[in-house]
């Protein structure tokens, strides 16, 4: 299995670490740190990957409004809602802009609105060189977009659909 052009079988243990360095990603539930604040939760992935939050307070407040979350920086997550929550895992997976992002559902809590900018957000990763891959169950969203699809049925690939290049 080849990931990042590497031999994952073959990778050391700490060349594997590196290569889960280069992956973002948003899990259904958001799996977000009770005990750390929003712009806190957004900025792990930096401490994760070796750098400084602090040198990067511009790029967490600016990814912290686009998502809308500008206003509740001191927030914890449980003061959140669950559209809330959402964005700011997604926040979090894309602050680093790693190479491959996998996101569950991440438009699973929002409205329709929000859903649009947050895909356009993922667009917009895809576009500046983010592998992007995205599990929904929002076909009328998906649609939207003009990016390969495949479909599952009963746990099977079922082929694709809307197989569109933008």
């Amino acid at each position: 299995l080849s990931l990042f052009g590497e031999d994952v079988a073959a990778a050391s243990r700490g060349a594997r670490a590196g290569l889960r360095r280069r992956i973002g990603i948003v899990f259904q539930d958001c799996r977000l740190f009770d005990h750390l604040d929003v712009a806190e939760n957004a900025a792990l992935a930096l401490r994760v990957a070796g750098k400084e939050p602090r040198a990067h307070r511009k790029d967490i407040r600016d990814l912290l409004d686009w998502v809308g979350l500008g206003s509740h920086l001191a927030a914890r997550p449980q003061e959140l809602s669950g559209g809330q929550r959402q964005r700011l895992a997604i926040a979090r997976a894309v602050i680093v802009r790693p190479a491959l992002l996998l996101a569950d559902e991440p438009t699973g809590n929002v409205d329709d609105e929000l859903a649009t900018r947050l895909i356009q957000l993922l667009e917009a990763m895809h576009r500046a060189g983010t592998a992007v891959v995205v599990a929904t169950h929002n076909t009328r969203l998906a649609a939207r977009f003009a990016h390969p699809q495949l479909r599952l049925r009963d746990g099977r690939v079922a082929g694709p659909t809307g197989s569109r290049q933008p």
